[in-house]
């Protein structure tokens, strides 16, 4: 059904411009679709939120928007995707907590990437099943770990590396993200590269295995934000037809904190 065209151009390929990205992917779309017009085609697959290339692949009707139709009437691209891997294992506990919500970070750039989807939408006429989607393709905290990360670390293999997974999701959910891809299931022969939520070497189930089994169990319907009143707490939810889900994330250090939980509009007290 989804079928991705590239990996990481801007890294491994060198690939630094909008056009060298639409040069191949649009006759590639157009191939594959001729085949079997039902695929849905995911990309760029930026190695990060590559603003510079994003803006040039979405921007309506520009010389290197890949968001329209092609000569047969097919659209080139469904899914507008990219990676994200916030740090590089040096990361301090400090940084962790804050960083999805910085300037610039995850939550601003889906805010902006949603707007350049919007802009392409109604451009290209695109509406209800042919509406552009949004994508993760591949996310964790980090890209290595440093070589002493455990369960009490800031890496893939900390406690508060799931909590960071946990909260990516959120944002994601926050912002309809259509799917997030954790990478990776299990990879690596050394602490530093070992990224999957199952070890490796034991097989145990890592903080992100248990976060992302929680989150998959207990949320569908719509999403619900959270706000609270502590800096190192996160708060979202899910509701449907039977049921309301509320996850708290408590990512201080040492305070055992209380907490209630209102379902209004008002903050949660702790």
């Amino acid at each position: 059904k989804y079928w991705v065209i590239g990996n990481e151009p801007d890294l491994g390929y060198s690939y630094t411009k909008a056009a060298q990205i639409a040069a191949y992917f649009k006759p590639f779309a157009s191939a594959m679709k001729a085949v079997d017009p039902s695929i849905l085609t995911v990309g760029p697959e930026c190695a990060w939120f590559n603003q510079s290339i994003i803006n040039g692949l979405t921007n309506p009707n520009g010389p290197d928007d890949i968001t329209g139709k092609d000569p047969a009437g097919r659209n080139y691209i469904d899914v507008i995707s990219f990676h994200t891997y916030p740090f590089n294992g040096t990361q301090t506990r400090e940084q962790v907590v804050s960083k999805l919500t910085e300037p610039y970070s995850l939550d601003a750039n889906l805010i902006l990437l949603n707007t350049k989807i919007a802009a392409c939408n109604a451009f290209h006429n695109r509406t209800g099943l042919s509406a552009l989607k949004t994508a993760i393709t591949e996310a964790n905290i980090s890209y290595q770990n440093d070589p002493g990360d455990n369960l009490y670390g800031v890496g893939t293999n900390s406690f508060i590396g799931g909590q960071f997974i946990a909260e990516m999701l959120g944002i994601s959910m926050k912002n309809g993200v259509d799917f997030v891809n954790i990478w990776s299931v299990i990879e690596g022969n050394s602490v530093e590269s070992s990224l999957g939520f199952i070890d490796p070497q034991t097989y145990n189930k890592k903080p992100s295995y248990y976060h992302f089994k929680l989150l998959a169990e207990n949320f569908n319907g719509e999403y619900v934000n959270g706000t609270t009143n502590q800096l190192t707490v996160k708060s979202f939810g899910s509701q449907n037809g039977q049921q309301i889900t509320v996850l708290i994330l408590n990512e201080d250090l040492s305070a055992n904190l209380n907490y209630t939980v209102r379902l209004n509009l008002s903050l949660i007290h702790i």
